[in-house]
């Protein structure tokens, strides 16, 4: 009766804990390209695959660097954090913890928004492209606990 008990108590316990563990789905870095008063998107893949060369519409342009990052729930977040880098966990172009649902008192150019499960979250902006290879988002819930890091590498 007393490892039923145990059993029981460390299945509840390790319960609470996956939860946080799986909970980054996904993750997509791009740049917003804004020109005037139209934005056009353009992936990380087709930038590097293109030498740098993928058309822009005018090199003065403002570019947002973006991740987007996809939940399976939003239950129990407290923070998102978020670091990107020019190589393999790299934070030299940007890092940040955003607090869920705290859209100010963020660094300069940078932005957060969420649709449902999905998070937007603007890493600055660029005037011309920049070689991002490395996005890593870890979630931490209101315990303190980290999902495992969700790793997006454009090369």
């Amino acid at each position: 009766m007393k490892y039923l008990i145990l059993s029981f108590l460390m299945l509840f316990a390790l319960k609470g804990h996956s939860q946080t563990v799986d909970t980054v789905l996904s993750v997509v870095t791009s740049f917003e390209v804004i020109s005037g008063s139209t934005t056009s998107t353009i992936s990380l893949a087709a930038l590097m695959n293109s030498g740098g060369s993928t058309s822009i519409p005018s090199s003065n342009d403002t570019m947002n660097l973006v991740v987007k990052v996809e939940v399976n729930s939003i239950i129990d977040i407290e923070k998102i954090h978020v670091k990107v880098g020019t190589s393999l966990g790299g934070i030299d172009i940007g890092t940040h913890a955003f607090i869920f649902d705290m859209t100010s008192n963020l660094p300069t150019d940078y932005s957060y928004g969420r649709d449902e499960g999905t998070f937007k979250f603007i890493m600055g902006k660029f005037i011309n492209p920049i070689t991002v290879h490395y996005t890593e988002v870890i979630i931490e819930d209101v315990n303190g606990n980290l999902s495992i890091p969700k790793i997006y590498q454009s090369n």
